[in-house]
């Protein structure tokens, strides 16, 4: 079974809707579930939720950390609570089309992980994001003005490069086997964040990551953080300067 963590932080309901909406009509004919990771997030998202394709689940949990926030604790929580034996990770915000599951179903081995294609909608964009049928097929989504040419930030890169940008917290999968050796969460948990460290143990062991045959879209959202409290978010900011 396929276990689906969502560390959820911030004011993203609206975000979240889309993309349970998407999870709930996944082509796969497995069912599987959905942990939704409250790490302080605002919203109280309402534990009465149903659907169809799959089990539904919440954890609330105190924020661990004050200034900079990374979603590392949400996702060992998550990790050490489900019960799938592939596990894949994403975020609120991260519309999946209707086939990544079954895409991912088709293509994930023992040995490595699994990563998506990652396309970025602008905040302009993001608030006109009804005025396409996002509902039967994600596809739709390019159609929004400007889609392949505006160069989102953070990121640094326009969606008509997002073939070469295959993300490692966007939409990605492993088995148990593989979470194990490359280990979850880093050592040093709240300085670290898991998609940057999950990339460099790939590296280590000598392992490239599967590139799924598919997109995922990631909608636009406040930053309450501060830049300069993650390196990597820093790194991106002094580029730009």
């Amino acid at each position: 079974m396929i276990s689906i963590l969502i560390p959820y932080f911030g004011n993203r309901s609206e975000l979240l809707a889309r993309t349970l909406y998407m999870l709930d009509n996944q082509t796969t004919k497995n069912r599987f579930e959905v942990w939704l990771l409250n790490d302080g997030g605002e919203y109280s998202v309402p534990s009465f939720l149903s659907f169809q394709k799959f089990t539904f689940y919440i954890r609330n949990m105190p924020s661990h950390e004050k200034e900079w926030r990374t979603p590392n604790h949400a996702i060992k929580v998550g990790y050490e609570m489900c019960s799938g034996d592939y596990i894949v990770i994403t975020s609120p915000e991260i519309m999946p089309p209707h086939n990544a599951l079954e895409l991912i179903e088709e293509y994930s081995d023992d040995t490595t992980m699994s990563v998506p294609m990652l396309y970025k909608l602008s905040r302009k964009q993001t608030k006109q994001i009804d005025s396409v049928d996002w509902k039967t097929s994600t596809g739709n989504l390019r159609g929004l003005e400007n889609f392949w040419t505006e160069e989102i930030h953070p990121g640094g890169f326009p969606n008509y490069d997002a073939k070469y940008n295959y993300h490692h917290g966007g939409f990605v999968g492993a088995t148990r086997k593989v979470w194990d050796e490359i280990q979850i969460t880093p050592d040093d948990v709240n300085n670290r964040e898991s998609d940057s460290y999950w990339h460099i143990r790939l590296g280590e062991l000598g392992r490239s990551p599967i590139r799924l045959p598919f997109g995922v879209y990631h909608q636009w959202h406040e930053r309450k953080d501060a830049p300069k409290m993650s390196p990597r978010i820093q790194r991106i900011h002094n580029s730009l300067v």
